[in-house]
């Protein structure tokens, strides 16, 4: 009996069950959604790092006088150090593809060797035969072949610049297809945000190829297994290696793990903030529907009483709503959540263009079961507090029906001022303050919703003023040249006067901050021509001087500031020089500190050139000359940036949508119970002669009314939202906060016409109003 009469009532209020369900279930799917990403990520990244053995330490010679070159007595040395669990000599060097392909147009491949496979580097075979050191070939880069349409057994060639010598691998077999975790976000540097197969991707080359060909062994790295700390191994090589000068790296330092740890923080971040939001607002709107539920069902609360029903099988009844609504959410939740997991982790989807990982399967955090068990506790909760009160009356107190609050003049009643007022002001301000409770719930709901719009279309406004500064502002150069390393500046001088006729050009070195042990960015610029440059935190550009060095945002805020004397170590020696910081500069593509060349000059800071920026096109520069490493385009710089852009598009619209969803659900729900509520008043108007019309704008002008108040309060807070969001999710790209006209005019577009919609759809009920029924109900 007591189960039909709870499909009755849920049929009875299927409006305010269904909005209920779904603001819980969208709470929930979210919750699992991004929780379910970043431990899928988690999960699915551990595997293929132990798999393919992630080095824990990359040790890479920058010593000149040794040719970059370690020989095998200094793995040997390695090998030796007692916290070293495994290790091996490694090579990895870009080198320009001729591609036989069908565009004809140079293609970008990382070359790596491994001395010792599987000590600890290995490889993920997708196609082809298991890894033979003695074979004459190499193992390509699935995702790359695919791209460029080469299979198993097909050969091309390439080049290698070493000693200012080339040496040309000719008619090389792909022996396999393969994935490394090295390559798990397969970027060149800073010369790529996102992965573009099409211009770089990556190779390992057996050792017996390498020495065929170049006629020695080459190795410039080493690879390490260590738990040991990086203090303690920095200690032990440099003990063990000598004098030699080397750069010591951790797996935090390498892009693959890094990013993929950054994408695991970020999804804990959206899966710890978006579903409180949703689950606190549905929450809420619970307490007072089911509040007024329980206050409409007090008939019926009677009758039980009267036909003998305990007071506990009564409570227990009502108990069974809450729990009918938080299972029903609980299960389209889950189904929800797994969606949204999906089209963010599968090969095919959003970080599908990020990643480039054999295994995709889905998982979950332990967590976030008992999180729903305790949501559906809540709801519970709240429908037993809601008919508890109501179960403490006499069975015929309790048969009277709806009690009806008593109702107070407001001050504003008292004033001259009320009388000014129109009817319509005056009964909405009165109905406004007899509920309290369901109109906090409105602007609540709505405030939610700008929240959400404002901080997700922020994003792309933030995004897009990025790239438009980087493009305009930045990067006014036509190609970008890597050059090979310990390229000398008499040598680009030279290179750009028989070459180009005028460039820019910045050298990048890895150096550490007075006693700090954390690696930073040294730039040095010698810009003449503009075709690089950087902007101050203002977004203007920077004129920069010789009188100091200048310091980004983030280590301004580290505590490096304008006058101070700073020791620059170069990274792996005890030699430095002191400078002075003059100014800041806002980071767009690396973290770290800037000076010109002249000043490095002055202060005795030793450089080799990185890259050439000129204006000559890509087609026109002669890439076989033994100082190039690399040709880059600034247009094929700023594609990379569009997928970065399609995927933070994706995240957008997930908002926009979750931010629709929970405005028009909650105004839905607290629209139909006022509906309910206010019955007898609406017949009570009718009667007196207002049209359907003039009810309607009663009601919609209430709901614009608070729409408004909503959006006032609901903005700056989206603004402060946002900034949580770029300080979380693209710190390390020191952008700078922007709205565009068109966030305003969304936001307010989208969150005004769905509480307009929504009190027109709601309004238009008026129409079905049985006057002499509602009139004839006690009160």
């Amino acid at each position: 009996m007591l189960f039909k009469k709870l499909l009755r009532t849920a049929w009875k209020y299927k409006a305010q069950f269904i909005s209920m369900i779904l603001m819980v279930a969208i709470g929930i799917g979210i919750l699992l959604g991004f929780n379910a990403e970043w431990k899928t990520i988690e999960k699915n990244t551990n595997k293929f790092f132990k798999e393919t053995g992630l080095a824990d330490y990359t040790i890479y010679n920058i010593d000149s006088s040794r040719l970059y070159n370690f020989s095998s007595s200094d793995i040997e040395k390695i090998k030796e150090i007692e916290e070293v669990s495994d290790a091996t000599r490694y090579l990895s060097i870009n080198v320009n593809v001729n591609k036989f392909f069908e565009d004809d147009k140079e293609s970008l491949l990382n070359i790596n060797v491994i001395e010792d496979y599987g000590k600890p580097t290995s490889l993920h075979f997708v196609k082809g035969t298991s890894y033979d050191a003695s074979l004459r070939g190499i193992y390509l880069s699935d995702k790359y072949a695919s791209i460029h349409k080469l299979k198993l057994h097909d050969k091309f060639s390439f080049s290698i610049s070493l000693y200012n010598h080339v040496y040309n691998f000719s008619d090389v077999e792909i022996l396999g297809l393969v994935k490394q975790s090295e390559f798990l976000i397969c970027v060149d540097g800073e010369n790529q945000l996102m992965p573009d197969y099409n211009v770089y991707g990556f190779g390992f080359i057996t050792p017996v190829l390498l020495k065929e060909v170049v006629g020695i062994e080459y190795y410039n790295q080493i690879k390490i297994k260590s738990n040991a700390s990086q203090s303690v191994m920095e200690e032990k090589i440099n003990s063990t290696l000598g004098n030699m000068k080397f750069l010591l790296t951790t797996k935090n330092e390498n892009v693959s793990y890094s990013q993929s740890r950054g994408e695991m923080e970020e999804g804990k971040t959206m899966g710890s903030f978006l579903p409180v939001l949703f689950i606190l607002i549905a929450v809420l709107t619970m307490v007072t529907t089911m509040h007024r539920i329980t206050n409409n069902e007090r008939t019926q609360i009677g009758i039980l009483q009267a036909l003998g029903f305990k007071n506990k099988k009564i409570l227990f009844h009502y108990m069974s709503y809450g729990l009918f609504i938080g299972v029903s959410s609980g299960i389209i939740g889950i189904i929800l959540g797994f969606i949204v997991c999906y089209v963010i982790m599968n090969p095919n989807g959003t970080m599908g263009t990020y990643f480039d990982m054999p295994y995709w399967n889905m998982s979950l955090p332990w967590f976030t079961f008992p999180l729903i068990l305790l949501i559906i506790g809540i709801l519970v909760l709240v429908t037993f507090l809601s008919v508890r009160k109501t179960l403490t009356t006499q069975a015929a107190e309790t048969l009277r029906g709806t009690m009806v609050k008593k109702v107070k003049n407001i001050a504003l009643e008292k004033t001259k001022s009320w009388d000014k007022l129109s009817f319509t002001n005056r009964w909405n301000i009165r109905d406004v303050f007899r509920n309290k409770s369901r109109t906090l719930m409105t602007v609540a709901g709505i405030v939610g919703c700008m929240v959400l719009l404002v901080g997700g279309l922020g994003m792309k406004d933030s995004m897009t003023d990025f790239l438009d500064i980087l493009d305009k502002k930045i990067c006014n150069y036509e190609t970008a040249i890597t050059v090979v390393d310990d390229t000398t500046e008499a040598d680009v001088e030279k290179f750009i006067s028989q070459t180009l006729q005028k460039a820019d050009y910045v050298s990048s070195k890895a150096v550490t901050l007075n006693s700090s042990k954390e690696v930073k960015n040294l730039e040095i610029y010698n810009n003449p021509n503009g075709f690089i440059q950087l902007i101050d935190k203002d977004n203007n550009i920077l004129k920069m001087k010789d009188e100091g060095a200048y310091v980004c945002l983030n280590l301004e805020s580290a505590g490096y500031h304008i006058g101070d004397i700073v020791k620059v170590y170069e990274y792996g020696s005890n030699d430095y020089v002191e400078i002075k910081i003059i100014g800041t500069v806002r980071s767009v593509l690396s973290e770290g500190i800037y000076m010109t060349s002249n000043y490095a000059k002055q202060v005795g800071m030793k450089y080799s050139i990185s890259t050439i920026y000129t204006d000559v096109k890509k087609q026109n520069i002669d890439s076989s000359n033994p100082i190039i490493s690399n040709i880059k385009s600034q247009n094929e710089l700023m594609d990379t940036y569009d997928t970065f852009t399609e995927i933070m598009n994706t995240m957008i619209v997930l908002l926009s949508v979750a931010a629709v969803s929970l405005a028009a659900i909650v105004l839905y729900n607290l629209g139909i119970m006022s509906y309910m509520e206010r019955y007898r008043e609406l017949s009570t108007l009718k009667v007196l002669g207002f049209k359907d019309k003039q009810i309607s704008k009663i009601l919609v002008s209430q709901n614009i009314v608070l729409t408004i108040i909503a959006m006032i309060i609901g903005f700056p807070l989206g603004i402060l939202v946002l900034k949580v969001l770029l300080i979380t999710l693209a710190s390390e790209y020191e952008m700078k906060m922007v709205l565009g006209a068109l966030t305003y005019s969304v936001s307010i577009i989208l969150t005004l016409g769905v509480s307009v919609l929504v009190s027109l759809i709601v309004s238009n009920k008026n129409k079905k109003i049985n006057m002499v029924e509602a009139l004839k109900n006690n009160e």
